[in-house]
């Protein structure tokens, strides 16, 4: 991970808006996604996770290490080029220990809460910060002076928007995509279970990152978004390598897509379908198809309207 105290002044001048006038300081730092974008429960079931299971995923919400905690999965390495990555994952770890479900949406949920279009002036609120930081503290020390630093120092809806991104979807949509806020049952389950993983975190680029271990499961997330067609064929190759034999990829999770939807020329390469199992012909990928995020907030399962389905592209190393 790069320099804490660096991290930490990076965050301060979010804050403070410095970013804005120069933007190249930051290296490609994202801002923290409050929830999950993706229907993580939609695909979880397709990935064989457990006790003797290892995992590799991207960071993002925290939300992927969270829903493998509750599958049973307690080997996890958590990659990212966003360092606040792993300060957000103890936050809601040590908010999951502390807080009651309800308390949970309270505090993480700004936009869209309690109703659809409202906002929530207690987000991250100094009460219910102060009922898990003595937790945060034991959990992650780096995660605790993060926090400490920014919640106690700058307003907090000042903090989610400059922190954090503003897509987080409605609060049917986060229980609908995660397994560990379905209900009350599996938010206390998950209150047990999260207690007995410490995932590793590295804070590096998936395109060049070393790694010295093979993993069961590896989720790349949408990274395939942003890349061209050899790195996204750089990127395939060199993780595969990193599966065990009958190890699972997540190759790229696809929003708003079915086998047969027409391609536009303004998407991202990875969702040209025919062409990508061109490009990846060799790793024998096949797509799988599962409610949308949208299809979640509107109850509609219907497999016919391209809007109400997502996909994910996987393969399985033989």
């Amino acid at each position: 991970m790069e320099n804490y105290s660096n991290i930490v002044c990076n965050a301060i001048n979010r804050c403070e808006k410095i970013y804005y006038d120069d933007m190249t300081s930051y290296k490609g730092f994202s801002q923290i996604y409050p929830f999950t974008t993706e229907n993580i429960k939609g695909y979880i079931n397709h990935f064989d996770l457990g006790i003797n299971k290892s995992l590799l995923t991207v960071g993002s919400s925290g939300d992927q290490v969270i829903n493998a905690v509750l599958k049973g999965c307690r080997d996890i390495t958590v990659i990212d080029i966003n360092p606040y990555t792993k300060f957000y994952y103890y936050l809601k770890m040590a908010a999951i220990i502390d807080l009651t479900y309800d308390e949970y949406f309270m505090f993480f949920k700004y936009k869209s809460y309690p109703t659809t279009f409202e906002e929530n002036e207690d987000t991250l609120c100094k009460n219910l910060y102060d009922r898990l930081k003595d937790n945060l503290r034991l959990l992650d020390y780096e995660s605790y002076l993060f926090w400490e630093e920014i919640l106690l120092n700058y307003n907090n809806v000042l903090i989610r928007n400059r922190l954090f991104s503003n897509d987080e979807g409605q609060i049917k949509e986060n229980r609908g995509c995660n397994n560990y806020l379905s209900t009350k049952e599996d938010y206390l389950k998950t209150r047990t279970m999260i207690k007995k993983v410490h995932p590793e975190f590295i804070n590096d680029d998936i395109l060049t990152v070393k790694f010295n271990r093979r993993f069961d499961v590896i989720w790349l997330s949408n990274i395939a978004n942003y890349l061209n067609e050899d790195e996204i064929k750089d990127m395939v190759n060199r993780m595969y390598n990193r599966l065990n034999i009958n190890g699972q990829m997540l190759i790229s999770y696809l929003y708003k897509t079915k086998k047969d939807t027409k391609y536009q020329k303004i998407w991202p390469i990875i969702y040209n379908i025919e062409n990508t199992k061109k490009l990846l012909h060799e790793f024998d990928i096949e797509q799988i198809m599962f409610q949308s995020t949208k299809g979640i907030i509107f109850d509609n399962k219907s497999m016919s309207s391209d809007s109400m389905i997502d996909s994910i592209i996987m393969c399985k190393k033989r």
